[in-house]
């Protein structure tokens, strides 16, 4: 594996992470055209750390608010136990402070709610998702079924809820839904999307939230990769290219997620949805000739 090749995997996945179609399954793809050998664990791990640099860039001020709630809200949950054991010492009826008092705190709520089934999902389907890594023709399907979907959800008219309309059982709801992404070829920010629309949600945050939810499943997959690395692996030309990669996919990401995100919320996902099935049937031609 040389220089060339992680800086085109990391321009692949620059873009494809931001757009509702399956960049592990178009990594996939590549590596197997360009018959890049060995292990590339290490690999999908910078490439995923590049673009998790670029959410929380673009996203900064969202994730800083999201922060400030969610430590407020830890310290209005401790605010309402000691009401409670006052109320309880003085035989009152306890009048507790309202938490969830805004937008912001909602989405607290919301990521929560979404992250957990997430990860028992993945959990759950670790096996199925192990298998559909190993094939790359999987990938192919995957981006078929995401195809289907992203034409569904373009039928269906965007509706107008904010945070404060979505409840927590929706979160939850969309949480199990992602963690079907961990099968290679259906993409996360797709499911999500097209979740979302289908729950009422207008673009603007269907999108906005997709970006928030990868944050934890970025970090989640980082962490359970990070165990499968081989140590001999780590060298410091190994490292470097990856290095390459992780800059690469940073860079392209910054510059493309704004655009793609406009282009969403005007265009729709139809030009998407084609694509996932001109990019599916390409992968499972080629799957059977190489």
């Amino acid at each position: 594996m040389d220089y060339l090749q992680t800086i085109l995997l990391g321009i692949i996945q620059g873009l494809t992470e931001f757009l509702p179609i399956s960049s592990y399954g178009l990594l996939q793809f590549a590596e197997h055209t360009l018959r890049i050998q060995g292990s590339t664990e290490f690999l999908n791990i910078a490439l995923h750390a590049g673009t998790l640099i670029t959410i929380l860039l673009a996203m900064q001020k969202d994730v800083a608010r999201l922060c400030r709630e969610a430590v407020r809200m830890i310290r209005d949950i401790f605010f309402n136990i000691r009401i409670m054991i006052r109320a309880a010492k003085a035989h009152e009826e306890p009048r507790f402070i309202h938490i969830v008092t805004s937008n912001y705190r909602q989405l607290v709520v919301l990521v929560l709610c979404a992250t957990i089934p997430t990860g028992a999902v993945g959990f759950l389907l670790r096996r199925v998702a192990s298998v559909s890594y190993g094939q790359v023709m999987y990938s192919g399907i995957g981006m078929l079924l995401t195809g289907v979907l992203l034409l569904v959800a373009d039928m269906v008219q965007a509706g107008n809820k904010i945070p404060k309309d979505i409840t927590w059982k929706q979160g939850i709801l969309i949480g199990i839904i992602q963690g079907i992404s961990v099968i290679s070829g259906i993409s996360r920010m797709g499911l999500v999307l097209v979740c979302g629309i289908l729950l009422g949600f207008n673009k603007k945050l269907a999108i906005r939230f997709s970006y928030l939810l990868s944050i934890p499943a970025i970090l989640g997959a980082m962490i359970t990769q990070v165990s499968k690395v081989p140590v001999i692996l780590t060298t410091p030309r190994y490292a470097g290219t990856c290095l390459a990669g992780a800059v690469s996919a940073a860079l392209v990401g910054f510059l493309s997620i704004r655009a793609i995100s406009k282009f969403v919320r005007q265009r729709g996902l139809r030009l998407f949805a084609i694509w996932s099935f001109v990019l599916g049937i390409a992968i499972i031609a080629v799957s059977y000739v190489l």
